[in-house]
């Protein structure tokens, strides 16, 4: 972890300062040292967190008949696809492929699986887990095949993508400047520093917050252009079948609520707890925030539409 701190410092005192977007593909994504790049386990009991998968295979079923009926519904084609966003270890995947076993399910001679996870070693899991699935498991193929009719799944996948914290300043253009983070020139430590967007940043973000409510002065919210591009991108991972994305989240008019979200929704998870301190133990914690389910609507539905003449 003091790896990681050391390689963030360095770029924030290079930089001058970066945006939290930034700090978080580094705590989290950092090759071979970020969160979700060593070996160490994350989710479950002795982990950082729990999701639903780990609680009880119950989601796994239940996703298993949405996909079983969307492919009866399709006219049950030759071949559909699992394709499953931050799939870990398989927990929810190896669920649903047992309900379907046990059902006995005529599926599993269609299924294939195409799993995004970037932790090498979870991903390693993963495919062994398959290949010791009775006939070694449905195909793996990789994320970059050709599209094909299926089913995309995403749990709790969204609310961890780098996202920006703006804060709520009326001096500023256009009411609010971006939370950064710096390194202090006296004690070395991370902290945050306040500053205009960087001119590509306000690109992405202005965009995205043209719906919002003006923030109170000093309040602070979060934005992910990297969500709304992901989600903007689904369309084009199948040519018919059912995206299902499961995070937790509200409409983004009540997440600029002041009343109730005067301090934003980030949030970093180490050891079953929570804190709002973000900046400590980078690459030791999870770093999360709530996703704003407008925007992640707005983009899915403009990408299905396809472009406008």
């Amino acid at each position: 972890m003091e790896e990681v701190e050391r390689l963030i410092r360095e770029e924030a005192q290079r930089e001058g300062s970066i945006s939290f977007a930034r700090f978080m593909e580094r705590a989290l994504l950092e090759p071979g040292l970020g969160y979700y790049a060593t070996a160490q386990r994350r989710a479950g009991r002795s982990g950082d967190f729990m999701t639903a998968p780990e609680l009880h295979p119950i989601l796994g079923a239940a996703i298993a008949r949405l996909a079983a009926a969307t492919w009866e519904r399709l006219g049950r084609p030759a071949t559909f696809r699992w394709r499953e966003y931050g799939a870990g270890e398989g927990t929810l995947l190896l669920a649903a492929l047992d309900y379907l076993a046990r059902e006995e399910h005529p599926l599993l001679g269609a299924l294939e699986v195409s799993a995004s996870e970037a932790n090498p070693h979870r991903l390693a899991d993963l495919t062994a887990a398959l290949a010791a699935l009775p006939g070694g498991g449905p195909p793996l193929v990789t994320p970059a095949s050709p599209p094909v009719a299926g089913i995309v799944v995403a749990n709790e996948f969204a609310d961890a993508l780098p996202f920006h914290i703006v804060v709520g300043r009326a001096a500023a253009p256009g009411g609010f400047a971006e939370r950064r983070v710096t390194a202090d020139p006296v004690t070395n430590a991370l902290t945050w520093a306040e500053g205009p967007l960087d001119t590509g940043v306000a690109d992405q973000l202005t965009p995205l917050m043209a719906g919002w409510p003006p923030l109170a002065e000093g309040q602070l919210a979060e934005i992910s252009p990297a969500t709304a591009e992901w989600a903007h991108g689904l369309s084009a991972e199948l040519t018919e079948g059912v995206v299902l994305v499961l995070d937790y989240g509200r409409e983004g008019v009540a997440l600029r609520d002041p009343a109730s979200r005067m301090a934003g929704t980030a949030l970093a998870y180490q050891g079953h707890r929570a804190t709002d301190d973000l900046l400590g133990d980078p690459g030791g914690r999870d770093l999360t925030a709530h996703v704003d389910l407008t925007a992640l609507r707005a983009a899915a539905t403009a990408a299905a539409k396809g472009p406008t003449k």
